[in-house]
């Protein structure tokens, strides 16, 4: 059978189903990517087709019409690659695309007969997007709506519409909701699972190959870690710096590591020349840390990440109301001590009593609960529920392309 995913960044949240699918070794799988992915990844089975951008967005155009022009212009992209497919001979059952972009809007028109399946993320609303703008003037409220144009066509033309949580199936309309499935990426619990016995005993070299350095840390230490994609304010990256001077009042054994980059994935610059959140936070509190203190490794391969997590004493996720990070999944797999901020992005992952909570919006609140739970006597061992297994969340996959599959002409 033959099978196209579409998603700008390869091999993204389809790593998993592709593995899946590509070890049955009886499919044609073409993955359409964008021309710029950076990713080294291999799947074996699987060939990598690269998106041309015809043309760049016109920047003199209405502002609020050049979002809508991205997504055409990745739909024309998008339809020259699978035309040329079906010059080929490539006759897909199915075509599982990432949503909200515009790469499925015109899908249907190249294979009318394929199923298509989009996954979406995230509905914009103007109650979360303080969060990702900082400031919200009359303009951006407009772009909000603007933005869900594309989101909406696409819900029309898929045969199946998936999101990850139940939380984010709750941000889109309620005439889309009976549509919208839930089935989340799934964690591998043979790879993110407790750490061996008497891992915490033992000295530890942390690996950086981004940065090509080496972090030492002593069975004697007290850790803390943080840990994301990207160091900025929708992840409660500012709020957690700010607890540091005084948790190193507290805990003179405390060493700090914080792994992510550099950079804002989702969220507003910091108020400084270069706009980084990180040069913003340490000369925030550089007086009042020791020198040194503080560790930043940049993004760790996997093995090194949870290496970082199996040690960790205490491990902080925080985030605002948007899309749940796979990192909170990953480190409650793990078995570390988990603290994060009560939100409904937070909620029912973990079983209870696995997670302890405290609240974003409160800085005193968040100090004194990260001290609390750096004391061995409050930790805690996260335990993931069985829902966001990798296996689970593989067979649920496998009932609705099995599905998809009978239903095809």
């Amino acid at each position: 059978m033959d099978i196209i995913f579409i998603h700008n960044n390869y091999p993204a949240q389809f790593r998993n189903l592709c593995n899946s699918i590509a070890a049955k070794g009886s499919h044609r799988i073409i993955f359409i990517t964008g021309s710029g992915y950076s990713s080294r990844e291999n799947i074996p089975g699987i060939t990598i087709k690269r998106l041309g951008l015809v043309r760049k967005v016109n920047t003199k155009i209405y502002g609020q019409m050049q979002y809508i022009e991205g997504g055409f212009i990745n739909a024309e992209a998008t339809i020259s690659v699978l035309r040329e497919l079906k010059g080929e001979g490539f006759s897909p059952k199915l075509i599982i695309v990432y949503g909200g972009r515009g790469y499925g809007l015109y899908i249907n028109t190249v294979f009318p007969n394929a199923k298509i399946v989009t996954y979406f993320e995230w509905w914009l609303k103007e109650g979360t997007l303080k969060h990702l703008k900082g400031t919200i003037n009359f303009e951006e409220r407009m772009k909000v709506n603007t933005r869900n144009m594309i989101i909406l066509q696409e819900l029309e033309i898929c045969d199946a519409a998936i999101v990850p949580t139940h939380w984010q199936k709750k941000q889109f309309p309620n005439a889309y909701q009976n549509k919208l499935q839930v089935i989340f990426d799934g964690i591998d619990t043979s790879f993110f699972h407790p750490a061996p016995q008497n891992f915490k005993a033992l000295d530890l070299e942390l690996r950086s190959s981004l940065k090509n350095k080496t972090y030492f840390i002593s069975k004697e230490e007290r850790v803390l870690t943080f840990a994301t994609r990207g160091l900025e304010p929708i992840r409660g990256f500012p709020e957690f710096m700010l607890s540091l001077p005084y948790l190193f009042k507290e805990y003179e054994d405390l060493k700090v590591i914080i792994a992510g980059t550099d950079y804002q994935q989702y969220s507003y610059s910091a108020p400084n020349k270069s706009g980084s959140w990180k040069e913003y936070m340490m000369e925030n509190i550089k007086e009042k840390v020791p020198k040194g203190s503080i560790n930043f490794t940049g993004n760790l391969d996997y093995p090194e990440y949870r290496n970082l997590l199996w040690r960790s004493d205490l491990h902080c996720y925080f985030t605002k109301p948007y899309i749940t990070s796979w990192s909170l999944f990953e480190a409650i797999a793990c078995g570390a001590t988990v603290l994060t901020n009560k939100s409904p992005a937070t909620e029912n992952i973990a079983y209870e009593n696995s997670l302890l909570l405290t609240n974003l919006e409160n800085q005193d609140e968040i100090n004194s609960s990260i001290k609390q739970a750096l004391d061995p006597k409050s930790r805690v061992k996260g335990v993931i529920k069985e829902e966001f297994k990798l296996q689970q969340c593989l067979a649920k996959w496998q009932d609705l392309l099995n599905k998809l599959i009978e239903e095809s002409p």
